[in-house]
């Protein structure tokens, strides 16, 4: 796509591109879904379509396409946020629903705006380059200043994910209420609470919602699809690197994704260790949450450069996620 000149905007067009198409083989080749039959069973016959029964019909195969999570569905992912933890049967109105998601698009846009206009190229250049990705034969010209600036670079990926991520849903969640495809409790909110993410599983598991599917009782079906997983997300996100022009040779996508499998598998190994020598009790004090959320931080600060970096020497001042800047517009004084 040469004439899209913002990354961004190619890599989204890249990766909606990839997801909605591997919805489609699901909800329509794999599990068959039928308009007659919302319960997800397999339908034998076509019936005739009618004039009166084609707009639904429309509504319902677009409500099926961006339902990721089968909310609702008998196909239903486990472990989904809820709109509110101190009553889980809350769902909001259709008037509430709508002004919060304008809310949440809003602050997600002027967020993103902020991460972009604060950026400082040539720290950029200098730290965060594609000869700063190996680790362990730098260790020693590695300063305490690049480990910072990389934490730092790991903590604001997670935020413009976050809100990127969580804007585009907040869309789509808005215009689907609002003309009816969907209600709002197809909707919930998109990630769950940060503390709970103690664990590499778990934190991977608000982005990876099938994690939550493996089954802890079967382990070689558990690992056989946790690899079938990763290796679909490497592929995906590759195919957003190849569509914001990042050369083949250069992406690192898939090296990041097969690095989860083996922290996960690792983080496995060394709980059962700790059971079995230590019998520990499975009671998460807050210390134990934060703890996690450290360990998590630090073996994502290890394995996200080979995944970012070369996003951000792709990126420049003409490739900004958003259309137009409020910040530096009010920075300039040109508002």
């Amino acid at each position: 796509m040469a004439y899209m000149i913002r990354a961004p905007w190619a890599a989204f067009v890249g990766g909606y591109s990839t997801s909605f198409f591997l919805q489609y083989l699901d909800v329509a080749l794999l599990s068959r879904y039928s308009f007659e039959e919302v319960d997800l069973k397999k339908s034998e016959t076509s019936p005739a379509i009618t004039l009166e029964s084609f707009l639904p019909r429309i509504k319902w195969a677009i409500s099926l396409l961006v339902n990721f999570r089968f909310i609702d569905t008998s196909q239903s992912l486990k472990n989904i946020p809820q709109f509110s933890n101190g009553n889980p049967a809350y769902i909001p109105s259709r008037k509430r629903f709508l002004c919060e998601t304008a809310d949440t698009a809003a602050v997600s846009y002027l967020v993103l705006d902020l991460l972009t206009s604060t950026g400082d190229p040539e720290m950029s250049s200098k730290y965060l380059s594609l000869a700063n990705i190996p680790f362990f034969n730098r260790l020693a010209t590695i300063s305490g200043i690049e480990i910072l600036i990389c934490l730092s670079a790991t903590i604001c990926l997670g935020i413009s994910m976050n809100y990127v991520q969580g804007g585009i849903y907040s869309i789509m969640g808005f215009f689907s209420v609002l003309f009816g495809i969907s209600s709002p409790k197809s909707w919930p909110p998109f990630y769950g609470h940060l503390l709970q993410a103690s664990s590499l599983r778990k934190f991977l598991g608000f982005i990876l919602s099938d994690l939550y599917e493996l089954d802890p009782k079967a382990p070689l079906t558990r690992y056989l699809r946790l690899v079938i997983i990763f290796l679909l997300s490497g592929l995906m996100h590759l195919c957003i690197d190849i569509a914001s022009g990042i050369p083949l040779q250069d992406s690192g996508a898939f090296n990041f994704f097969l690095v989860q499998i083996v922290g996960i598998l690792m983080e496995d190994a060394f709980s059962k260790i700790r059971q079995a020598l230590f019998n520990p009790d499975n009671h998460q004090s807050l210390a134990k949450r934060l703890f996690g959320c450290v360990r998590v931080l630090t073996f994502l600060s290890w394995s996200v450069p080979v995944y970012l970096y070369p996003m951000l020497s792709r990126s420049g001042p003409e490739h900004s996620t958003i259309p137009f800047s409020i910040v530096n517009k009010l920075r300039h004084g040109t508002w």
